[in-house]
């Protein structure tokens, strides 16, 4: 009885341990894949800028997110959008926001 309690114990630690660097791996595939994402938006920011010059309303040189939040982001060039990848327009902010 014992030798099988051990065992299943002995397993259960193995596959616990199994789990836990598969999550590790999602999670360095992810952030990888974020930081490669913000820097092919970085190699467009030409085309970006042209963009939110135009969502600029009050010509002040900065964005807020809530002019940022009106951008339909289907409105972007077909470039850009394939590109992207982004699931939201607040994703796009958090990528190229500089002042926090």
């Amino acid at each position: 009885l014992i030798i099988v309690v051990v065992s299943i114990a002995l397993m259960n630690v193995v596959l616990a341990k199994i789990v836990n660097e598969a999550l590790d791996a999602s999670h360095k595939d992810q952030a990888f894949k974020r930081k490669l994402r913000g820097n092919r938006i970085r190699k467009m920011t030409p085309i970006l800028k042209g963009i939110f010059k135009e969502l600029d309303s009050e010509a002040k040189r900065t964005l807020s997110f809530d002019e940022l939040i009106a951008l339909d982001v289907s409105s972007m060039p077909e470039e850009i959008q394939m590109c992207l990848e982004l699931s939201s327009v607040a994703e796009l902010f958090e990528i190229l926001d500089v002042d926090g």
